[in-house]
């Protein structure tokens, strides 16, 4: 396999006045009779501009006439296209693009492009040394021991948000939270400017918490039940996570690989707390984690809807929601080329759902609190797709979104299962193998 390349591509904002002109409503106050004016030019960012543009672009990349790149849309994300002769993989978020395969295949790819379509720059290949900037996450490969690392991050982003907050450097602070009863200390409201404040930082650091910082979302989640009416205690568990933010800021994700054409080595982990923090509320809380090749690409943590009455019920809801996500998963991988491994093994510390996922116990007590008929049952039952694996409960690592864990025991999850390849995971590998 030929040495794999990774650019970034902007299109020409021009495509988003490519909106046809159209008549706009408006009254200079509420008791103003309404005046409808006919737009003489499209303007910039006008109603159907993105759909316009995603419709023109996916007409022109998986048309087959010449001129035509002739890829295929990936089913299971519409944003994605792969061509199978070529095995040139392309992402696009808006006009934004992220293309990876063979130099050669993307250069052929490029000369098809720039004819069509008016770029605003010169695309930027990925090399070592010279990260990649896109949509605010910084991507960058080195190679460390022989290995090749690729890493994600969003440091200059977190320090420019610190710095906006006044959140300098003070003591190291290595966990996003002391302790779970911290959060319901001082019930107090509170109201105006830091309620605001507590709004939009709540927003900024869910951007951080879907893209980079796993570590950040149970705690997240945790506070965002106070974003309607947000108390003392809410406020200073806020400013606590901002401050681990600070001491945390350079953390990334990292994947390693021995050779970049190696197949993909997929995790899947799925965890539950049966009625764990009472005070939030009865529900159990679902925890769920996807690495690739030791990298994190997939975490939810969430209260599940209704109240499990024992823990086997809150794991098999939980492992429920793992296989519908680890399925879809898995087909995207099967869409883009990639080697998929079937029936994929489902990380779980819990025995009695897999006694219930392999349908071993035909006495089980959850009789009755699942419909054995449903279409989610089934597929959890499914051995052609999913087999449920028992682990440690320190070795799952979707344990961290499911717990408020102290703070040995938040540095021993994060040291031992999600160490930067640059503090030792290569190392633990090797020494695994």
């Amino acid at each position: 396999m030929n040495h794999l390349e990774l650019i970034i591509l902007v299109a020409s904002i021009n495509y988003l006045r490519q909106v046809p002109p159209r008549h706009v409503k408006f009254r200079a106050h509420p008791k103003a009779p309404w005046r409808v004016f006919r737009a003489r030019k499209p303007g910039y960012g006008g109603r159907g501009a993105g759909r316009n543009w995603y419709v023109t672009f996916d007409q022109w990349i998986t048309g087959t006439d010449e001129g035509c790149p002739g890829f295929k849309r990936v089913k299971n994300d519409p944003a994605t296209y792969y061509k199978g002769s070529t095995r040139v993989t392309l992402g696009i978020h808006v006009d934004d693009g992220l293309v990876k395969g063979e130099r050669k295949h993307i250069q052929e790819f490029l000369q098809l492009l720039y004819k069509r379509f008016k770029m605003r720059d010169e695309p930027t290949w990925l090399k070592e040394g010279a990260p990649l900037q896109f949509l605010g996450m910084e991507i960058a490969q080195t190679t460390i021991d022989g290995k090749i690392v690729t890493s994600i991050s969003q440091t200059d982003d977190i320090r420019k948000f610190l710095d906006d907050n006044d959140i300098h450097p003070g003591r190291p602070v290595m966990s996003p939270v002391c302790n779970k009863e911290d959060l319901y200390t001082d019930q107090t409201l509170v109201t105006g400017e830091e309620a605001k404040w507590y709004s939009s930082t709540f927003g900024m650091l869910q951007y951080f918490c879907t893209k980079t910082r796993f570590d950040i979302a149970l705690t997240l989640s945790r506070l965002g039940t106070y974003l309607q009416h947000p108390t003392i205690s809410a406020i200073q568990g806020m400013k606590r996570l901002l401050q681990y933010l600070r001491t945390t800021q350079d953390r990334k994700l990292e994947a390693w690989a021995d050779k970049e054409d190696e197949p993909a080595l997929m995790e899947y982990y799925v965890d539950s707390d049966h009625a764990g923090d009472r005070k939030g509320g009865p529900q159990s809380r679902t925890g769920i984690m996807f690495t690739m090749n030791n990298m994190p690409i997939h975490w939810v943590t969430r209260k599940q809807p209704i109240t499990s009455t024992n823990s086997a019920s809150a794991e098999i809801h939980a492992a429920g929601d793992a296989v519908k996500d680890a399925n879809l998963m898995q087909w995207v991988q099967e869409e883009i080329g990639l080697i998929v491994k079937w029936p994929y093994d489902l990380h779980i510390d819990n025995t009695s759902c897999i006694s219930f996922q392999k349908n071993t116990c035909n006495s089980t007590k959850i009789k009755g609190v699942f419909d054995l008929r449903e279409a989610w049952i089934t597929e959890l039952r499914d051995e052609a797709k999913v087999r449920a694996i028992k682990i440690s409960t320190l070795d799952n690592k979707s344990d961290l979104l499911t717990k408020v864990h102290s703070h040995a025991e938040f540095c021993r999850i994060m040291r031992d299962n999600f160490a930067q390849a640059s503090m030792g995971a290569i190392s633990k590998k090797k020494q695994s193998t």
